[in-house]
């Protein structure tokens, strides 16, 4: 692949596997993510690939674990394993002066595993008591429960698996798994160095590349979910020993990682600070607030969370409820002046232009996210970017986030809930939308939002026999999908390349009439590479006319 630049590469193998590259400043340190796209979505037991990302840092053929771990400790290497819904990878840094020794352990760590039952047997229990540390009790909190009820992201259960699926999985599963997933066209390796990238290249080569096993027809492709449903959710809690009243408002929205850190800048300067809306309209204006401060945050891929977090007394929470509404609906209406734009543009250039120049840095943690979301990878000095937003852009983007959007809340303290706003009218007030119901377009099934319930339709039209087919559609928000790293058309297999015609033509409303080949052959495993780019052109050649037609 052609170089982007000195400092930053996307370098592809011959055999599929993939190598992002980005060259730091800071001396002598190598940060890196090695494994492979897999992880929790391709479980036939919940919980298979969290349990082999433990016996992954198991012993290796020639090294104990305790062996291995005091050999790192020696070099001064930090080393871990990680599972997520998407990968399984291990994360190390470690100084360039022993970045090859420290490869070496990794690889063998990761290839030619053979599973001791014994340590099968030790290691399960020890997966068991992280599963009962994420469970019960340590899951009640607001955000916890708020985002299983209203957003789409894979809880921690559905990748840790329960004891009992733990129970279920043996050694057959751990090498079924491998055998299905750990091909080089699923291998991703992420480095942070200050080591140049063809030297880089040669190392992750040797000790990764060269070694896995290459079978182009297990290459993973996901599909992305980037808009959920909207689903309000409002949470009360009583309590009079606590004589002041929390109260927290969350705006969950979809949005890229750079538009988050974007416009963040933005957000902090028009609701944060003595001068900011927040103080000033509820302290200074109407003396309601103790405090009040915004902030943002993410629960997942793409889904971010705009916060404004309050505390009151148990008389005020009405009020304050009716002014931050008024806040927002002014911004929506109004937007900012452009003398508010150029003023926040000069503060931050103040700020942070010195620590955005001074320091070239980028985690292989973020690089590998930005690179299986799709996203540009290889930004940096946000500074420069934030000073070229339009008036225009930047209200549009107020305007994405605030009107219309769902909207959660949590109030807590020494609250009367008879006094208290009913939730459809807190809704209301802030310009919140909601969706009770979403379409699931891949399985084509509809779900009521709040219950988290699969539902028919017939089930949502008699909860809503008042409503015309016009407005209930409305009332129905829709998953939507995007295909995620797929290869480009020219890439594909003749089968692929027909399957994805069908799949185009379908969501278009368009019948295609194609003649499927009766010779196709069965799809096998390819021993190597070579072998298989050469049945692919034969197979390529013997069906382009019948593509054509």
């Amino acid at each position: 692949m052609a170089e982007i630049s000195r400092y930053h590469r996307v370098h592809k193998f011959e055999n599929g596997a993939t190598l992002l590259y980005f060259k730091h400043n800071l001396n002598n340190t190598t940060e890196y993510r090695v494994g492979y796209i897999c992880g929790a979505r391709k479980d036939k037991i919940p919980g298979t690939a969290h349990f082999l990302e433990h016996m992954l840092c198991n012993e290796t053929e020639n090294f104990s674990r305790n062996d291995y771990q005091q050999m790192f400790a020696n070099m001064g290497v930090e080393s871990n394993a990680f599972t997520t819904e998407k990968y399984i990878t291990f994360f190390t840094v470690a100084p360039d002066s022993c970045l090859r020794s420290t490869l070496d352990i990794n690889s063998r760590l990761l290839f030619n595993k053979e599973f001791n039952q014994e340590s099968i047997d030790s290691e399960r229990e020890a997966v068991k008591e992280e599963i009962r540390m994420y469970s019960g009790e340590n899951q009640t909190d607001f955000l916890s429960e708020l985002f299983r009820v209203s957003t789409n992201v894979m809880e921690g259960s559905r990748i840790l698996g329960t004891e009992e699926d733990v129970d279920k999985i043996t050694k057959e599963a751990f090498v079924d798994y491998i055998d299905e997933n750990f091909v080089s066209e699923n291998m991703i390796i992420s480095v942070c160095s200050d080591l140049e990238f063809e030297e880089i290249k040669d190392m992750f080569e040797k000790y990764f590349v060269s070694k896995a096993k290459s079978n182009p027809q297990k290459r993973n492709v996901y599909r992305k979910t980037f808009f959920g449903p909207n689903a309000s959710h409002t949470a009360v809690c009583c309590d009079d020993k606590q004589k002041t009243v929390d109260m927290e408002f969350l705006y969950r929205v979809n949005l890229t990682e750079r538009e988050n850190e974007l416009y963040s800048f933005l957000e902090q300067y028009i609701f944060n600070g003595f001068n900011g809306r927040l103080l000033k309209n509820l302290r200074t204006k109407h003396a309601l607030v103790y405090s009040s401060s915004f902030y943002t945050g993410t629960t997942g891929t793409d889904v971010y969370y705009k916060g404004f977090s309050i505390l009151t007394s148990k008389n005020k929470v009405n009020k304050v409820i009716d002014v931050l509404g008024e806040i927002l609906k002014d911004l929506c209406t109004n937007g900012i002046s452009e003398q508010e734009l150029n003023m926040c543009k000069q503060r931050i250039r103040v700020i942070e232009d010195e620590k955005y120049v001074s320091q070239k840095y980028l985690s292989s943690e973020q690089m590998l996210h930005r690179y299986l979301e799709n996203q540009e990878m290889f930004y940096n000095k946000q500074i420069h970017s934030f000073q070229s937003l339009t008036l225009q852009e930047v209200n549009d983007f107020l305007k994405k986030i605030y009107l219309n959007n769902n909207v959660n809340v949590s109030i807590s303290g020494d609250i009367d809930p008879e006094t208290l706003y009913q939730p459809n009218k807190i809704q209301e007030i802030l310009g919140a939308k909601q969706n009770k119901y979403f379409l699931d377009p891949i399985d084509n099934k509809y779900m009521d939002a709040i219950k988290g319930e699969y539902v028919s339709l017939d089930d949502i039209k008699n909860e809503n026999p008042n409503l015309s087919d016009r407005q209930l559609n409305e009332e129905i928000g829709v998953y939507l999908y995007e295909d995620h790293r797929q290869p480009k058309l020219e890439e594909l297999s003749y089968i692929d390349r027909i399957n994805v015609l069908e799949a185009t033509a379908k969501q278009l409303g368009i019948k295609l009439k194609i003649q499927r080949p009766t010779n196709t052959p069965v799809t096998q495993p390819q021993n190597t590479q070579e072998d298989n780019n050469t049945k692919e052109q034969q197979n390529t050649n013997r069906n382009e006319e019948d593509l054509q037609k």
